[in-house]
């Protein structure tokens, strides 16, 4: 469902903002709460960088121009976790297993090195999001790069060759987007030397986002929503003094595809937000009926 025109108008200026700010450090990460939006907003980001001709409110056409730079790698997305690896990542030796010959091992790309290769060759821009960039070690995952991405005129030398060349110089028209889970707290946090490389964009719960979602179907009940994630949000920064403990708006939004909307933000709260918020009051200091309370007034509003 497309958003109102002043919904359109701020969030395209939030994009252009963030936009700006990957043009000029190369890499950035968007952090904070969970269901806030940010794989979303940059997957949004890339689309306006590689392609400023699209209609970024139309989600179909995100898709559609991802799809077809994905397949000219100018355009790829990957998730960091605790088993990826450096190979995976930049690339390095690799196992070949088959039924009939004995194990062996070849030299593989890994997707940032192809990007880099590829990026060298064309002026055009390229973009790689590196989704939950915080639950990989980072250290080990970039190696080199962690020289490189600062010093993007400068080579550096990878421990195996490919096509016949060790060296790596990060192209200037190569963007990395990340994201972060910033309430997470079973991971750790970034270290200073991988977060001075980045520039650091805080993804804020909006309320006024909710509001103009359901103004197209019962604006009546997005008011109610809305104040609902305000009155929630504003006890949980007050209990953990300002942290990131918080609740995204895209939890009380709904996918207008599907049928019954207001059966899914139901079903988010039953099933996600009351999880959410059983994990926050273990370690708040919060009233023990806490996660009730907000039940109750979740049927309010309802």
């Amino acid at each position: 469902m497309p958003l109102s025109t002043t919904s359109r108008t701020a969030s395209v200026e939030l994009e252009h903002s963030i936009a700006d700010t990957l043009q000029q450090f190369k890499q950035v990460i968007l952090y904070g709460p969970p269901g806030t939006g940010k794989t979303r907003l940059a997957r949004r980001i890339a689309t306006a960088v590689l392609n400023p001709s699209v209609e970024l409110d139309r989600e179909e056409y995100v898709d559609q121009v991802l799809r077809q730079l994905t397949d000219q790698e100018q355009f790829n997305l990957v998730v960091f976790h605790p088993a990826y690896e450096y190979e995976q990542f930049v690339g390095g030796i690799s196992p070949i297993v088959t039924n009939d010959k004995p194990i062996g091992y070849e030299i593989r790309p890994g997707i940032f090195l192809r990007m880099a290769r590829a990026a060298e060759q064309h002026a055009h821009p390229a973009v790689l999001i590196i989704d939950e960039i915080n639950r990989g070690n980072l250290p080990k995952l970039l190696g080199e790069l962690l020289y490189a991405l600062e010093y993007r005129t400068s080579t550096v030398r990878l421990p195996f060759e490919w096509q016949g060349r060790s060296d790596l110089t990060v192209p200037q028209n190569l963007l990395l987007i990340g994201t972060m889970n910033s309430s997470d707290r079973s991971i750790g946090p970034i270290d200073v030397a991988v977060r001075r490389r980045f520039g650091l964009i805080h993804i804020e719960p909006d309320a006024s986002v909710v509001r103009e979602f359901w103004s197209e179907f019962d604006a009546r009940w997005g008011e109610g929503l809305a104040r609902l994630i305000e009155r929630l949000n504003c006890e949980l920064n007050e209990c953990d003094q300002g942290g990131e403990l918080r609740v995204g708006h895209a939890y009380f939004l709904a996918n207008s595809m599907l049928p019954d909307l207001k059966q899914q933000v139901r079903r988010k709260w039953l099933f996600q937000v009351q999880q959410l918020l059983n994990e926050y009051q273990n370690v708040l200091n919060v009233r023990g009926d806490f996660v009730e309370r907000y039940s109750r007034d979740l049927d309010d509003v309802l």
